[in-house]
């Protein structure tokens, strides 16, 4: 039963991300050709700081579906009910608290910002942006329930055509000449009209839910002070990088740097919701001490995790900078160096989703705070000190280094000694095995690139690269890991199983 919800969690999810980023990838071009290449990056800063005011939150949506995890497996509804509303209060204030921090940014939004655009044009802009997150916290607290009872799919589909109507709108109002306020009110009515959604939908799957004023649980917030300082580390690393090309360079570079991430980070997202599909699965599996299974399930995950990396990676490096050209224009494609780094940042941001979801199905979050506090100094230094330097090539060396000497070895040490209750070495003698079988792939991927394509490709003759390389890659990872990796093949036959019910 958890493998199909699990199965039926990632189809949906992954159709409503392909279909939400294709058409984030259309909407960027018609935005940057309507209203230019200074809006859009400052739009992406707008994402950054929002991420900051958002430490507000804690990491209290992560605890709270950790809290839940146990109540539902044993069927306790009163608890949940006092669970539910109690982070629904908090996340009133939350809201309350993120509205109130952002009156001083917005005033002094201009002295972070090198921009030409006025100051009480920045000013309602980020009010505008602002009001659409503070509207989320106040009216988004039903989805975690869905979330931890591994029932999100029964929303995916509806949210996914309001994204589909919101786009077509957005499109619209683009090629109308409309301006940035217009579009930020629309975000705000279509966030409420998703979340307004999955309040009815969560009310008719559990009727019992009742609003309750009194007798709360706030249980969950016992995890918070040590998410805290997980969801300010998460902030600084992934949320640095725009601001600090803002401030020294411009927001021409933002947008760059932003177009790259945005194709790699629509290649993250879907593997990661496959991912996460199992989060709920294994967090019942630590909640029932059942050990034996979840190594089983862990290491199908992890040969999972380097399979799919490996095709999606080697395909990124050999694609990103064409795609690009044709999707955006030369001036926006980065030099060999940058996608080589950008390349290794995908690679380790993909195999290190094994261990992370133990790790925090488990709730390990007091054991791995130094690993995250490491890495945002080291990601802030790093990048104000190479940016000045280098520019974007300086911003994302020093993302690549902050992440390599912090929790890419600090999280598999601390899965397998707490949790898994094994010797790190195995950890590390399958990752090495993985990564060589990887580097061979790429070496016979670049052999037939230099031979075949390393000329300047029209339309057509970069659909045949993205097909051959595609077509080879999926070949040689699949029959390797049929063949040689026993818990990858449990996984395809466990899964044929559960679709053909056998």
């Amino acid at each position: 039963m958890r493998t199909q919800k699990s199965i039926i969690n990632l189809i949906t999810g992954v159709i409503s991300i392909l279909i939400i980023s294709f058409g984030k990838f259309f909407l960027t071009k018609v935005f940057i050709d309507k209203l230019g290449v200074e809006l859009n990056g400052l739009c992406q800063i707008f994402i950054q700081i929002s991420a900051y005011l958002s430490l507000a939150e804690g990491g209290m949506g992560t605890a709270l579906v950790f809290a839940l995890y146990k109540p539902l497996a044993e069927g306790r509804k009163q608890d949940i009910n006092r669970i539910l509303f109690a982070a629904k209060k908090v996340y009133r204030y939350v809201g309350s608290s993120i509205f109130v921090i952002s009156i001083p940014v917005a005033i002094y939004l201009n002295k972070f910002i090198n921009t030409s655009i006025e100051k009480k044009e920045l000013t309602i802009l980020f009010f505008l942006y602002i009001l659409r997150i503070v509207v989320d916290y106040f009216t988004n607290i039903s989805r975690f329930l869905l979330q931890a009872d591994q029932k999100e799919y029964k929303i995916n589909f509806i949210m996914t055509k309001i994204r589909i109507i919101d786009m077509i709108l957005q499109y619209i109002l683009l090629v109308k000449g409309t301006t940035l306020e217009i579009i930020f009110l629309k975000d705000i009515v279509i966030v409420l009209l998703i979340n307004l959604f999955v309040e009815k939908k969560v009310k008719e799957e559990y009727s019992w839910i009742k609003s309750i004023n009194s007798n709360l649980n706030y249980s969950f917030l016992k995890h918070v002070k040590y998410l805290v300082i997980h969801t300010l580390c998460s902030a600084v690393v992934y949320n640095t990088d725009y601001i600090v090309l803002g401030k020294f360079t411009n927001l021409t570079d933002v947008t760059i740097y932003s177009s790259y991430l945005m194709i790699i980070n629509f290649a993250i997202a879907v593997p990661i919701k496959g991912i996460n599909s199992l989060g709920a699965s294994i967090g019942n599996l630590i909640s029932e001490g059942n050990r034996k299974s979840l190594k089983q399930v862990y290491l199908e995950l992890f040969n999972i995790t380097f399979y799919v990396t490996s095709i999606l990676s080697i395909g990124l490096y050999f694609l990103i900078t064409d795609f690009i050209r044709f999707w955006l224009g030369e001036k926006f494609a980065l030099d060999k160096l940058s996608v080589i780094m950008l390349f290794l940042i995908y690679v380790h941001s993909l195999t290190r989703q094994p261990v992370g979801i133990i790790i925090n199905s488990k709730g390990l979050f007091k054991q791995t705070r130094n690993s995250v506090i490491l890495e945002m100094v080291l990601n802030l230094i790093l990048s104000i000190y190479f940016v000045t330097n280098y520019g974007i090539r300086g911003v994302i060396f020093g993302t690549l280094l902050a992440h390599l000497l912090s929790n890419f070895w600090y999280y598999p040490w601390v899965c397998y000694k707490y949790i898994l209750k094994e010797r790190v070495k195995n950890y590390w003698t399958m990752y090495i095995k993985n990564v060589i079988e990887m580097v061979g792939l790429f070496i016979i991927i670049n052999i037939i690139v230099v031979k075949y394509f390393s000329y300047e490709l029209n339309l057509f003759q970069f659909m045949i690269k993205i097909v051959t390389i595609g077509s080879v890659t999926l070949i040689i990872q699949t029959i390797y890991y049929y063949f040689y990796c026993k818990s990858f093949k449990d996984f395809l036959n466990r899964i044929y199983n559960v679709i053909f019910h056998k």
